[in-house]
């Protein structure tokens, strides 16, 4: 267990982090969607239907061909890195499928009326991996990112999380349809 003061330095260490996210013009709010994956399994879409079969000795989540997705809530986004894609040969873009970009993510309550009520009641949300972004670059027009890994910025993991986003804009399911 850790010295009171300690929390209280790392506390506002949060605090402050999250005021820079979410009060900076750079910020862009995104949609949070969590990935589930849906087996065939007739009874329970929740379970493989045999221990043998493809679903249940997948590696991982991405090996998986049936999602679902659920609306999480909202979020400030904030990047911090950009590390950039194959590069054109007619140097006319970077291929947006291979964009990774390093960011800080700050859940927020949307149902809140001002940002500051908004920056000090902190939602009990965790961003994991496999979840999706929707960045709300304009109105109307959302750019999909997915969560692929998380970092830490101090020894303590809840006080400053880093998240590694790819571009997901290949996807063509419900939400990303819509």
């Amino acid at each position: 267990m850790l010295n009171t003061a300690v929390n209280r330095v790392a506390n506002g260490r949060r605090l402050a982090a999250r005021r820079i996210v979410m009060n900076t013009l750079a910020s862009v709010t995104a949609q949070l969607w969590r990935k589930h994956v849906v087996y065939d399994n007739k009874q329970n879409i929740t379970e493989p239907e045999s221990g043998l079969s493809f679903e249940a000795l997948a590696v991982s989540a991405q090996d998986e061909p049936n999602y679902s997705y659920e609306y999480i809530g909202m979020v400030y986004v904030l990047a911090d890195k950009f590390g950039g894609g194959y590069v054109h040969k007619n140097f006319s873009m970077v291929n947006p499928n291979e964009v990774a970009i390093s960011t800080q993510i700050e859940p927020y309550d949307d149902t809140l009326q001002s940002l500051a009520e908004q920056i000090n009641n902190i939602p009990d949300m965790h961003i994991q991996e496999g979840d999706l972004l929707g960045l709300s670059v304009y109105e109307e027009f959302l750019v999909w990112f997915e969560v692929v890994s998380l970092t830490g910025q101090t020894i303590m993991a809840d006080f400053g999380t880093k998240y590694i986003l790819n571009r997901r804009d290949d996807l063509q399911l419900d939400p990303i349809k819509a």
